[in-house]
């Protein structure tokens, strides 16, 4: 008897020991298991210097603008099989795209006349609608079909109802240049440059605006829509500071993101899942705040970032590099948002602005000098957008 049960104690052990080592899994099940990096995943060659560009999550559809096609175009790529589906002619030196993902309309702002291009994402055919002078940045409500196009040589804001296009001007301080939109609050807020100083509120229900004044040469606004917060960056050699505002009381606190990597040289980026904030700053780093403390840390990315971009839902951020350096650049940073530790990833060349699709948790970075290094003392060279897929 004792022999069996010591029998019966040795194969239960055996048991054991062979279950901790994998249960007969084998070694291509665990390797498996390991993280796969962020990386580039595919290259799709597009127009003439593409520069902004915008996604469409729930057509998986990405939006180019192409500012040195003649004539200017826009490239739609489908997400799907990273090929180009469509070119859209535009207007005269577009500026920025917006995607109403609601109603599957693509807005674009043409600075060079007085116009915004409405393109129909479900036919790729196009509407003009006129605006203002020097039409620059553009934001959608979403919540409303609302478009809010700011008119940098009119001084006014140009609201277009997204159902019929038909608009409504409404008046700024000097040189309105970027949008942006709380479709929580209905509120749209219009950056007012070196000219003013100043940031114009326009109520979304009747159009009636106040103004703050704020720091020099505010030229871009992230609103964190969950705390009802607005981080203004002014893009300037000499500016190291955000101003933040309260949404509801309008009271501002100067955050300084002063350190060893220069001024502000881009547009912020919110993470409102994390209350986090992303600014880019001229000689190679980003400045993030902490939306609850103000605290400021400082990680490193690559020369001259230019723009930020988060995927909130898997905490990563997108730091585009180069754009408006020297020498032209070449690379991503990409920080997680969790531990601010970074990977670089090699793009295109003079990558000018990216686009998250959240649903998908790939990324588009618009290239506009393409594979041409000589491309910035050249003549404009064809562009790519660069797909990266996130780290998973």
């Amino acid at each position: 008897m004792r022999k069996s049960l010591l029998i019966l104690e040795v194969f239960l052990l055996l048991i054991a020991l062979w279950c901790l080592s994998g249960c007969g899994g084998s070694a291509s099940s665990n390797s498996q298991s390991q993280p796969t990096p962020a990386r580039v995943v595919a290259t799709v060659p597009v127009g003439f210097g593409p520069s902004a560009v915008d996604v469409n999550p729930v057509t998986d559809r990405i939006y180019v603008v192409n500012v040195d096609d003649q004539p200017a175009t826009v490239s739609v790529i489908d997400g799907g099989t990273n090929s180009l589906v469509a070119t859209v002619p535009v207007g005269l030196n577009p500026f920025a795209v917006a995607v109403n993902s609601s109603t599957n309309k693509i807005y674009v702002s043409n600075s060079g006349e007085q116009s915004v291009t409405v393109i129909d994402g479900a036919t790729n055919s196009t509407t003009t609608v006129g605006v203002g002078r020097q039409p620059f940045g553009l934001a959608v409500n979403t919540a409303t079909n609302q478009v809010y196009v700011a008119n940098y040589a009119s001084q006014s804001v140009t609201v277009i109802d997204g159902a019929t296009n038909n608009t409504t001007s409404v008046a700024t301080d000097l040189g309105p240049y970027f949008v942006a939109v709380n479709p929580v609050t209905n509120k749209a807020y219009v950056t007012n440059t070196q000219l003013s100083n100043t940031v114009t509120v326009i109520d979304g229900t009747t159009n009636q605006t106040q103004t703050i004044s704020v720091g020099f040469n505010p030229a871009s606004i992230a609103i964190d829509t969950v705390t009802n917060t607005l981080y203004v960056a002014g893009v300037s050699h000499g500016t190291y500071s955000v101003d933040v505002i309260d949404g509801a009381t309008l009271a501002i606190t100067s955050v300084d993101t002063n350190n060893p990597s220069g001024a502000i040289f881009g547009a912020p980026a919110v993470n409102a899942a994390t209350n986090k904030i992303y600014v880019p700053h001229q000689l190679g780093s980003v400045a993030v705040i902490d939306g609850a403390t103000l605290n400021v840390t400082s990680v490193l990315a690559g020369q001259a970032p230019q723009s930020v971009s988060v995927d909130a839902g898997i905490n990563q951020v997108y730091v585009v590099n180069g754009y408006a350096s020297p020498t032209p650049g070449t690379t991503v940073t990409v920080i997680d948002g969790t531990t601010n530790s970074t990977t670089t990833l090699q793009t295109g060349v003079s990558p000018a602005q990216a686009a998250v699709n959240s649903a998908t948790h790939r990324v588009y970075v618009s290239n506009s000098c393409g594979n041409d290094m000589s491309c910035p003392t050249g003549t404009p060279a064809q562009g790519t957008v660069s797909v990266i897929e996130a780290a998973h």
